[in-house]
C-alpha cells in the first residue's frame, strides 16, 4: 500500500537486493565474452628505403656537423627527455638554435625508382626581421657537389607547427647521393629547425595521414655546374672544410658573408641581409 511503512524485514531486504543490483550488473559486464582485435600501427612510411629515418636510433646512420664551439657546440639529434621536440616517437633532430652557427646533416641515400621523399619540420625563432635564418635542404653528389636543391625555409611562416615537405626525386633514380639538411643563423639572435619522420619511398606508396599531393609542394631543382643559383637565402656548405659561400652575386658584394676560415666559426660582421644571400 502507497506510503505504508515497511516492516523491517522487508526494509532489510529492500536494501540487500538494491546493494546487490550494480554488483550483479558488473560481474554479468566481467563475465560477457568480448574479441580483442590487434593493435596493427599504420606506418608512416610505407615503402621506406632510409634505415633509422624517424631518428629512433638516435645518429645512427648520419653525420651530423656544427660551427659551433664551446657553449655553442651542441648535438644535432637527441630525445624528449634531452629538450628534443620529435613529432613522433622519443628522437628528432634540431638544426640552430644559436647565433653565428651553421649545423648540417647529412645521410647516404639510394634513391628508388620513382623517388619521392617527405619529412617533418617546424620552426621556432627569436629572430625580428626575415631573411637571416634559415633551413635548406639539397641532394649532393658523394664529392660535395650540389644536384639539387629541394626545399628552403626562413622564419617567416607560423612557429611551432609541424609541416611536412614533399619532394619528387625522382629524376634521380638509381643514383646513390648524399642527402642534406642544414641551417644558418646569423649573429643576432636565434632560430631552430625540428626535424623528424624522413621518408625515401617509391611514389607507389602513399605516406599515410596525408592526401596525395597534386602538384608537389617542391620540385627538385637540378643545379647546372659553373652556373650560381640566385634564390634568397642560399648558402653552399662544404662538410670537407667548414668554407661557407654566398651564391648568387660576386663575393665584393657580400658584406662579410662571403667565405669563413676553414675549421672556424663563421662571424657576421654585417647586420643587413647581404644582396648575394
Amino acid at each position: 500500500m502507497s506510503g505504508a511503512k515497511r516492516s523491517p524485514v522487508s526494509a532489510l531486504w529492500h536494501a540487500a537486493t538494491r546493494a546487490i543490483h550494480p554488483l550483479a550488473a558488473a560481474l554479468q559486464a566481467q563475465t560477457t565474452p568480448r574479441a580483442y582485435l590487434p593493435f596493427v600501427p599504420r606506418s608512416l612510411c610505407p615503402g621506406q628505403v632510409l634505415a633509422n629515418g624517424d631518428f629512433e636510433q638516435g645518429a645512427e646512420g648520419r653525420h651530423q656537423y656544427t660551427t659551433g664551439t664551446g657553449y655553442k657546440a651542441h648535438d644535432l639529434i637527441g630525445s624528449d627527455a634531452g629538450g628534443f621536440q620529435p613529432y613522433l616517437g622519443h628522437y628528432g633532430a634540431r638544426l640552430g638554435g644559436y647565433e653565428g652557427t651553421w649545423d648540417v646533416l647529412t645521410r647516404t641515400v639510394s634513391i628508388p625508382a620513382g623517388g619521392r621523399l617527405s619529412y617533418w619540420w617546424q620552426m621556432h625563432t627569436y629572430e625580428t626581421t626575415i631573411f637571416h635564418d634559415n633551413l635548406q635542404v639539397d641532394l649532393l653528389t658523394i664529392e660535395g657537389e650540389i644536384v639539387a636543391h629541394l626545399a628552403g625555409h626562413g622564419i617567416e611562416g607560423q612557429e611551432g607547427i609541424w609541416q611536412q615537405d614533399v619532394v619528387d626525386v625522382s629524376a634521380h633514380a638509381g643514383r646513390t647521393l648524399v642527402l642534406r639538411f642544414h641551417a644558418y643563423n646569423d649573429n643576432y639572435y636565434f632560430s631552430w629547425f625540428d626535424l623528424d619522420q624522413v621518408c625515401l619511398q617509391p611514389s607507389t606508396a602513399q605516406p599515410a595521414g596525408r592526401e596525395p599531393a597534386s602538384p608537389l609542394p617542391f620540385t627538385a631543382e637540378p643545379a647546372m655546374p659553373g652556373t650560381p643559383k640566385t634564390e634568397p637565402d642560399s648558402l653552399v656548405i662544404s662538410l670537407a672544410d667548414a668554407d661557407v659561400t654566398c651564391r648568387g652575386e660576386d663575393a665584393a658584394n657580400s658584406a662579410g658573408y662571403g667565405v669563413a676560415p676553414a675549421g672556424a666559426a663563421k662571424t657576421v660582421t654585417n647586420r643587413a641581409r647581404p644582396t648575394c644571400c
